[in-house]
C-alpha cells in the first residue's frame, strides 16, 4: 500500500515539474545493473488444449536472450517476463482468469505478450485497455480483433483471418474448383469467418456448404451423415476449418471411407504445430486410426499458411540471425533439459508460431525502446494522457504510457525472422502474401507456391511438377456431356427431307403442266400450288431441326428457325386443302343458281389470313422471354448418369426448345388451334361426301389427311410437352410427324388426280352415274339423265345436286354448257316463283330458291310443305315436263338468247347478285329467253350462234 502511494506521490510531482518545463531524468546510457523491465506472458501450456502453444517458449527466451544483449536497444533494461508463464488453456474463461491474476500480482507489467489462441485472447484484450496495458499477440488470428474501438491497445505479428478468406478463395479459384465443402467447430476463431467465406466464395462463384460441429468428440458421426446422405451434394473439396485435435478425427473418417487424392483433396490450416498428425506421441488423442492411417490420408493435403514466412532463409534480420539459423537454434533448444525438465517432452514441438513469437518480442522491444527515447527527449509522440513517465515508473491506469506504447508500435517497422513486420491502423500484422505447402512422400512439408494479396489473391506455383503426380483432383461438379442428334437420324432424315422436297417439286410441275387439263382444272390448281408449297416448306424444316451443332448459332435456328417453318408449312397446305373442301361444300350445299361465285383469290386471301393468325401468335411467342424458344439445358433421359474413375458423376444433358411452363402453354395455344382446323376439316369433309363428282368429291382424301395429321399433330404434342428430354426419340417423332404430313398432302392430293388424269385425260368421264361425254344436260332440257328410273319424290334433291353441278363446272371447268344449264335453272326458279306467287299471293316466296320455301328458316321440311301445297299440274310441270328422249333432248338443246348468255357469263365471272337476276328474268319474261317447256328460241334481233355465246361464256376460269 506504501508503494502505491508512493507512486502516486511520485508521478503528481512529475506531472508537476512537466508542467514548469523540467525533463524528465533519464538513466546512464550502461546502467549497473540494469533496470528490470517486466511483461506478462500468456500461452497455452496444457496438453489437453485445444492448442499447445507451449513450443513458443524457448523461441520466446532466444528473442529476450538476443535483445537483452544488444545495446542498441532498451539500453540500461533488461526485458523479462519474470519466469512466470500464465496458461491460457486457449479457452476464454481461462484465459480472463490469469489475465486477472496477473494484473494482481505484485510485478508491474508494462506490457503482456498473450494470450495464445484467439479463443482466449478475444476477452483479455478487450478489456486490458482498462489499465492501460498493451498486448501484443503472436498466435490470434480472429478477424474481430481488427476492430480497434473494441480493442484499442491490441497488436499482433500473426495476420488477421480477413486476409485469409479472399486467400482462401484465391486458392481454390487458381486450382479451378468451382465448389468446396466446409467442416467448422463451433468456435469463435472459426465461426467468426465463415459468413464473410461464405460471401467471398459466392462472389467468386464458387457453390459452398457448410456443416458445424461441437468438439473433436462429435466430428466423426457428423461426416459420417454428411457422406452417407450425400449432404455434400458430391464435392470433393473439403476445408478442415478447426482445431487440429478435430482436423484427425475429420481425415480419419475420410480414411475409413476411403475418401483420398487422387479423388478427392483437403485443405488444412498452416498453424498445426509440427507432427500434429503423430498420435502415437499423443495418446490422449482417441480415434480409429493409427499414424500410418493419417499419413496416407494425408498425401497431397494443402497447407494455407497463414504465417508468413521469410522465402529467403539466408538473409539477416533485425536479431541479426538468418531465418535458416533461427530455425537451426530454436530446435536445439527444444531438446535442452531446461525445457524438458519442466514439461513433458511432446508438448515442445517446433510450431510455425516460434517465428511470430520470436518477433513479437522484437517488436515489443522496438515500441518499448522509442517510448523511452521519446520519454528523455521530453516528446509525448502526440499522446496528451498525463505527464511523461519513464518506463520503470509505469503504473496501471497511465494513459499517457498506454497511448506512446500504441504510437511506437504502430511505427514499428522491421525484417523478422518470419518476413517484414509492420502494422496497420488497426494493429494487425501488414499481409503481402500467403504461402502453400502441400504434405507429399512421408508427410513431408513442401512449398508448393504462393498467394500474392497484392495481385487479387492470384495462386502461383512455385514448382508444379510433382504436386499432382494423377491431376488436380476433381471438385466434384457432375460432368455434363452434351449429347447431339444421333448421327444415323441425321441421315435418314436428311435424306427423307430431300426425296419429299424433290417429290414436292415433281407434284407443282405436274400442277403446271397439266393445268389446263379439265379434271386439273376442277380440283383448283392455284390452291394446290399453295399445297405443295406449304409441303416443300416442311420439308425444309426438318434440314433445320436436325441440326447437330451445339453452337448458339446452331441452337437458336433448331428452336426457332425448324419449328417456325414447320408449323407455318403445315398451316399454308392444310388451310390450302380446307380452302378446297369450303369452295365444294359452299357449291353443293343448298345449291342455287344466283348463288354468288367463289373466286381463287378468296380462298387464297382465306388461306393468308389463317397463315398470319398463326405467325402472329409466333411472332407473339418469340417476343416475350417467358414463352421465348431459347435452348435450355436439360438432362438427357435417353442416357442414365454414371460415375467416373474419379467418382464423379457424369450427367448427359440436351437443349430443350422449351424452358418453362409458359412457353409449355403457349404452344398449347397452336396446338389448339390447329385442333381447331382439324375439327373444321372433318365436318367439310363429312357435308361434302356425297357429291357425285370424283374430281370434286375429295372427302375421302381430306378424311385420309385428316387422320394422318391429327396422328402427327398428337405426336408433336408429345414431343413437345413429353419427350422434350429424350434427344433422340424427341427428334425422330417430331421430325417423322412432319415429314409424314406433308407427305400424306401431297400422296393424297396429287397422286389421285395423276391417276384419274391418266385414266381420262380428256375428262369424260368425270360424273358418277353419268354415261354422256358431253357436258351434264341442262335441267329444263335434259335432266332426265338424272331423273331416269326416279321416284318423282326424289326429283327435288337431284335437281340440287344437278344444279350443283352445273355450277362447278360453270364456275371451277370453264364448261360453256354447264354455265347455260345453270342460266336456264335460273330461269325456272323464277318462272315458278311467279307461278306460285300468283297461286299464293299472300304467302310470297324468297327469290332465288329452287322451290317455294327452300331457303326459308325452317329447312327442308317448309320445302316439302310447300311442295304438297300445290297443285298436281304444278307439281307435273316441275317434275316431269322433259322429253321423252333424254338423250335426243340433250343433243338437241339449243342455244339461249345471246343476252342472256352475255349477262349470265359476266354474272358467273364477277359473282352474280340479286339484281343481275332480276335481269336475267325480265329479260326472259319479254320473250327473249327460255321459254316454259325448256326450248330456246331464237333472239329477236336475229341474235349471234351458239358458238359466239359459247366463247363469251368461257371467260369464266375459276378453280378449285
Amino acid at each position: 500500500m506504501k508503494a502505491s502511494l508512493r507512486s502516486v506521490y511520485l508521478s503528481l510531482l512529475l506531472f508537476l515539474f512537466t508542467q514548469d518545463g523540467v525533463k524528465a531524468v533519464c538513466p546512464p546510457n550502461t546502467p549497473s545493473p540494469p533496470v528490470p523491465l517486466y511483461f506478462g506472458f500468456m500461452t497455452a501450456v496444457d496438453p489437453q488444449s485445444d492448442y499447445v502453444l507451449a513450443g513458443i517458449i524457448p523461441a520466446v527466451d532466444l528473442a529476450l536472450e538476443l535483445i537483452n544483449r544488444n545495446t542498441s536497444i532498451l539500453p540500461g533494461y533488461e526485458l523479462s517476463y519474470n519466469g512466470t508463464i500464465y496458461d491460457s488453456k486457449c479457452d476464454h474463461r481461462q484465459g480472463l482468469n490469469e489475465f486477472f491474476e496477473m494484473i494482481s500480482s505484485r510485478t508491474q507489467y508494462v506490457a503482456a505478450v498473450a494470450a495464445g489462441c484467439s479463443a482466449a485472447t478475444l476477452p483479455v484484450a478487450e478489456i486490458s485497455h482498462y489499465w492501460s496495458l498493451p498486448i501484443v499477440s503472436y498466435s490470434s488470428a480472429a478477424a474481430q480483433l481488427s476492430d480497434r474501438t473494441t480493442f484499442p491497445s491490441f497488436f499482433r505479428t500473426y495476420p488477421s483471418d480477413g486476409n485469409f478468406v479472399p486467400a482462401f478463395v484465391g486458392l481454390v479459384r487458381g486450382l479451378g474448383w468451382k465448389r468446396v465443402f466446409i467442416f467448422t467447430e463451433e468456435s469463435p476463431l472459426f465461426t467468426g469467418n465463415e459468413r464473410s467465406l461464405f460471401e467471398e466464395l459466392t462472389a467468386a462463384g464458387i457453390y459452398s456448404q457448410s456443416q458445424t460441429f461441437q468438439s473433436n468428440d462429435t466430428a466423426a458421426g457428423v461426416i459420417r451423415d454428411v457422406i452417407n446422405t450425400n449432404g455434400h451434394n458430391g464435392t470433393h473439396i473439403f476445408f478442415i476449418n478447426a482445431y487440429a485435435n478435430s482436423a484427425i478425427a475429420i481425415l480419419c473418417q475420410f480414411y475409413h471411407l476411403n475418401k483420398r487424392y487422387p479423388n478427392y483433396a483437403f485443405i488444412t490450416f498452416g498453424w498445426y504445430q509440427t507432427r500434429w498428425w503423430d498420435i502415437d506421441a499423443n495418446p490422449s488423442i482417441n480415434v480409429p486410426c493409427t499414424t500410418q492411417n493419417l499419413q496416407t490420408q494425408l498425401d497431397r493435403v494443402l497447407i494455407l499458411q497463414q504465417l508468413p514466412l521469410a522465402l529467403n532463409g539466408s538473409a539477416p534480420t533485425i536479431s541479426g540471425l538468418t531465418a535458416d539459423q533461427f530455425d537451426a537454434r530454436y530446435r536445439s533448444r527444444l531438446n535442452d533439459t531446461e525445457y524438458i525438465n519442466q514439461l513433458p517432452p511432446s508438448v515442445y514441438n517446433p510450431i510455425p508460431d516460434a517465428l511470430t513469437a520470436f518477433d513479437a518480442l522484437w517488436s515489443l522491444a522496438l515500441g518499448l525502446d522509442r517510448v523511452q527515447r521519446a520519454v528523455c527527449a521530453n516528446e509525448t509522440l502526440g499522446c496528451n494522457g498525463g505527464p511523461l513517465t519513464e518506463l520503470e515508473d509505469f503504473m496501471y491506469y497511465n494513459d499517457q504510457v498506454e497511448c506512446m506504447i500504441n504510437k511506437s508500435m504502430n511505427m514499428t517497422g522491421f525484417e523478422g525472422v518470419s518476413g517484414y513486420v509492420e502494422f496497420n491502423a488497426n494493429g494487425t500484422r501488414v499481409q503481402e502474401a500467403f504461402t502453400i505447402f502441400q504434405y507429399q512422400e512421408n508427410t513431408v512439408r513442401v512449398l508448393i507456391g504462393t498467394l500474392s494479396l497484392a495481385d487479387n489473391n492470384t495462386f502461383r506455383y512455385r514448382n508444379d511438377t510433382a504436386v499432382w503426380p494423377n491431376g488436380i483432383p476433381p471438385d466434384g461438379t457432375e460432368i455434363k456431356i452434351i449429347n447431339t442428334i444421333h448421327v444415323s437420324l441425321n441421315v435418314i432424315f436428311y435424306t427423307a427431307a430431300i426425296l419429299g422436297a424433290v417429290f414436292a417439286i415433281g407434284c407443282l410441275a405436274f400442277n403446271v403442266y397439266f393445268r389446263n387439263k379439265k379434271i386439273i382444272k376442277l380440283t383448283s390448281p392455284n390452291l394446290n400450288y399453295t399445297i405443295g408449297a406449304g409441303s416443300l416448306v416442311m420439308y425444309s424444316s426438318v434440314i433445320f431441326l436436325l441440326l447437330p451443332g451445339l453452337d448458339t448459332y446452331s441452337l437458336h435456328l433448331r428452336c426457332i428457325v425448324g419449328y417456325w417453318l414447320a408449323m407455318i408449312g403445315y398451316i399454308i397446305a392444310f388451310s390450302a386443302v380446307l380452302a378446297k373442301m369450303w369452295r365444294v361444300y359452299y357449291i353443293f350445299h343448298n345449291p342455287t343458281a344466283s348463288k354468288r361465285t367463289l373466286k381463287d383469290w378468296h380462298l387464297l386471301v382465306a388461306v393468308g389470313v389463317i397463315t398470319s393468325i398463326v405467325c402472329l401468335i409466333l411472332i407473339i411467342g418469340e417476343s416475350i422471354p417467358q414463352t421465348r424458344h431459347e435452348p435450355t439445358l436439360v438432362v438427357d433421359r435417353e442416357t442414365e448418369s454414371t460415375t467416373n474413375e474419379f467418382d464423379v458423376v457424369v450427367n448427359y444433358c440436351t437443349y430443350s426448345c422449351y424452358r418453362s411452363t409458359t412457353s409449355v402453354a403457349f404452344q398449347a395455344l397452336i396446338m389448339a388451334m390447329l385442333f381447331l382446323l382439324q375439327a373444321i376439316g372433318i365436318f367439310l369433309a363429312f357435308q361434302t361426301r356425297k357429291v357425285k363428282v370424283k374430281v370434286l368429291n375429295d372427302a375421302k382424301q381430306v378424311t385420309a389427311i385428316i387422320y394422318v395429321t391429327s396422328v402427327c399433330v398428337v405426336l408433336i404434342i408429345m414431343t413437345t410437352f413429353a419427350l422434350g428430354s429424350f434427344l433422340n426419340t424427341s427428334s425422330a417423332v417430331f421430325s417423322l410427324s412432319i415429314a409424314a404430313a406433308s407427305t400424306a398432302f401431297l400422296i393424297l392430293i396429287f397422286i389421285p388426280k395423276m391417276y384419274n388424269l391418266y385414266k381420262d385425260p380428256d375428262g369424260e368421264n368425270i360424273f358418277t352415274g353419268t354415261h354422256s361425254s358431253a357436258a351434264v344436260p341442262g335441267i329444263a332440257a335434259g335432266a332426265a339423265s338424272i331423273l331416269t328410273g326416279v321416284q318423282p319424290g326424289n326429283s327435288f334433291l337431284l335437281r340440287k345436286e344437278s344444279i350443283g353441278i352445273n355450277m362447278a363446272l360453270a364456275t371451277l371447268g370453264d364448261d360453256p354448257k354447264a354455265t347455260i344449264a345453270v342460266l336456264e335453272a335460273k330461269v325456272l326458279e323464277l318462272e315458278e316463283e311467279l307461278r306460285n306467287s300468283k297461286m299464293n299471293p299472300g304467302n310470297p316466296t324468297k327469290r332465288g330458291s329452287l322451290f317455294p320455301g327452300f331457303m326459308s328458316k325452317n329447312g327442308l321440311g317448309n320445302n316439302r310443305s310447300s311442295r304438297d301445297s300445290t297443285t298436281e299440274g304444278s307439281r307435273a310441270s316441275v317434275t316431269f315436263e322433259q322429253p321423252k328422249d333424254n338423250l335426243n333432248a340433250a343433243n338437241s338443246m339449243t342455244s339461249p338468247p345471246s343476252s342472256v348468255i352475255r349477262e349470265s357469263s359476266e354474272e358467273i365471272e364477277e359473282g352474280s347478285d340479286d339484281r343481275d337476276n332480276t335481269n336475267v328474268t325480265s329479260n326472259g319474261m319479254n320473250g327473249n329467253g327460255v321459254s316454259n317447256s325448256g326450248d330456246c328460241v331464237k333472239n329477236n334481233d336475229g341474235g349471234k350462234n351458239e358458238e359466239e355465246g359459247t366463247a363469251k361464256t368461257s371467260r369464266t376460269e375459276t378453280n378449285l
